[in-house]
C-alpha cells in the first residue's frame, strides 16, 4: 500500500475515542469534603443515580449524550466517559455505539469538564494523575489493520501482514516531564487490530435464535494509560494538576498522531 494512502488511512479525522479517564490519586484515604455536590458544580447538569458505599461514592448521568461516571474510593478519583452502548439498532459500532467524539472534539470537551472540577475550592491534593481510555480506527479488513500498524509502531516492530493474527503490542516509555522537571511520565501503550462481531437475539414463543447483525468489523484500537511517577513525593493541587493535564494530552495527541516512538 503507498505512503500516501496509509497516511489518509490513518489521518486525524478518522479516529475516535471509545473511553476517555482521568484520574487523581489523592493524598487523604478519608472522603473528600464536598463530595456530594461535585457533580452539580462540575457538570451544571443533574444526574440520574448515584450509590454510596462504605468505602466509595459514585455518580451517574449523561453528558452530550454520552454516559458519565464519576467515582470516589479511598485514595483515588476517577471521572470516565463513556459511549452508551445500548443501541441494538445500530449496524456501525464504531460510528454509534463505541463513539464518545472525534479526537480533537472529545478532548476540548472533556478538558473543559476536569478543569471545571480541578477550579473547585474543595478539589483534594493529588499526588498522580492519569489519563487513561481507549482509541479506535475502523478499517476495511485485518491486513489494512496490521498496515497501519506497522506504519503507527514506526518500524519498532514489523509485521508480516498476511501471516499473522492476534498481534498485541504493549510498551511503557518513560519520558521526562516537560511542564513539572522533578516528575516523569509514564506513555504505557497497547498496540492491537480486533474484531467486533455483533449479534441480535430474537426471542420467540418456541425458539430463540442468535443472529449475527454484521461480518465482523475490524479496527485498529489504542489503549492508552498516561500518568505520572509514582515516586514523586510532593503534592498537586488544582492548577499543577490542570497544567500536568495539558502535559498528558499533549502526550496522548503524540501518541495518535506520531505512533510508538
Amino acid at each position: 500500500m503507498a505512503n500516501d494512502k496509509i497516511d489518509e488511512l490513518i489521518a486525524v479525522d478518522k479516529w475516535v475515542f471509545e473511553t476517555l479517564r482521568y484520574t487523581s490519586f489523592i493524598v487523604d484515604f478519608n472522603e473528600p469534603a464536598g463530595l456530594q455536590e461535585w457533580w452539580k458544580n462540575t457538570t451544571k447538569l443533574p444526574n440520574q443515580e448515584y450509590t454510596r458505599k462504605i468505602n466509595g461514592y459514585t455518580e451517574k448521568g449523561l453528558i452530550e449524550n454520552n454516559e458519565l461516571l464519576m467515582q470516589w474510593q479511598p485514595g483515588r478519583i476517577d471521572w470516565l466517559i463513556n459511549s452508551p452502548s445500548n443501541n441494538p439498532e445500530s449496524n456501525s459500532p464504531i460510528n454509534n455505539i463505541f463513539n464518545i467524539g472525534s479526537i480533537e472534539s472529545a478532548i476540548a470537551e472533556y478538558k473543559t469538564l476536569i478543569n471545571n472540577w480541578l477550579k473547585l475550592p474543595e478539589c483534594p491534593l493529588s499526588k498522580r494523575i492519569a489519563l487513561g481510555g481507549i482509541a479506535l480506527l475502523q478499517v476495511n479488513d485485518r491486513e489494512t489493520g496490521y498496515v497501519l500498524l506497522n506504519k503507527l509502531l514506526n518500524n519498532n516492530v514489523t509485521l508480516d501482514v498476511h501471516n499473522v493474527s492476534d498481534f498485541i503490542y504493549q510498551i511503557n516509555r518513560i519520558r521526562p516531564s516537560t511542564s513539572t522537571p522533578e516528575l516523569s511520565i509514564n506513555r504505557l501503550v497497547k498496540w492491537m487490530v480486533a474484531q467486533l462481531t455483533l449479534f441480535n437475539i430474537r426471542i420467540g414463543i418456541d425458539n430463540s435464535k442468535m443472529i449475527n447483525s454484521n461480518n465482523g468489523l475490524y479496527y485498529v484500537r489504542v489503549e492508552f494509560d498516561l500518568n505520572t511517577n509514582n515516586t514523586y513525593n510532593g503534592k498537586l493541587d488544582g492548577e499543577k494538576q490542570s497544567i500536568l493535564l495539558n502535559e498528558l494530552i499533549d502526550v496522548l495527541r503524540d501518541v495518535i498522531y506520531n505512533g510508538d516512538k
